[in-house]
């Protein structure tokens, strides 16, 4: 028997924030697709490291141009986002069934490890194309994105 029912548990509305986070970000970047594009074009072109009268760094190498290669990326942020997004809703839901068919804090555990590695895929992807250079604000919403997925998983430790 549990000591708290759902509704008074941390657990799912922990779930709940970061699965509309996520909802959001996916719609975001769905409804503004060009938009999008274009700055994952800025990102992949790194742009942010091209300085007038300043030689090119050797980091340029990796730069992408092809513009049908930033929307095959954002196309598969969105994938990744409304993937991780379901799986949140999804785990917040088992916490108020009665009997869920799998266990609700295996399913936070799996759900919360998903949006960790969208953070770690949006750092490691953005700091290959040395997205620090210009767009800092960036990088610390995917540093918080993963805090955050650490700080949630050990509040979900400790109420097994």
């Amino acid at each position: 028997m549990e000591f708290f029912p759902a509704w008074l548990r941390v657990e799912p509305f922990l779930l709940a924030g970061l699965a509309l986070w996520t909802s959001l970000a996916a719609f975001n970047n769905a409804r503004a697709f060009g938009h999008g594009t274009a700055y994952i074009g800025f990102i992949m072109g790194m742009g942010g490291l091209r300085i007038e009268g300043v030689p090119d760094s050797p980091l340029m190498g990796r730069a992408v141009k092809h513009s049908a290669a930033h929307r095959l990326v954002l196309f598969m942020i969105i994938l990744l986002e409304c993937a991780t997004a379901i799986a949140l809703w999804a785990a917040a839901l088992l916490f108020f069934m009665s009997t869920p068919p799998i266990d609700p804090s295996l399913a936070a555990f799996f759900a919360v490890c998903l949006f960790m590695g969208l953070g770690f895929k949006l750092l490691v992807g953005g700091s290959w194309f040395a997205y620090y250079a210009h767009m800092d604000q960036a990088q610390i919403t995917h540093f918080l994105m993963i805090a955050l997925s650490v700080l949630v998983l050990c509040l979900l430790r400790l109420g097994t």
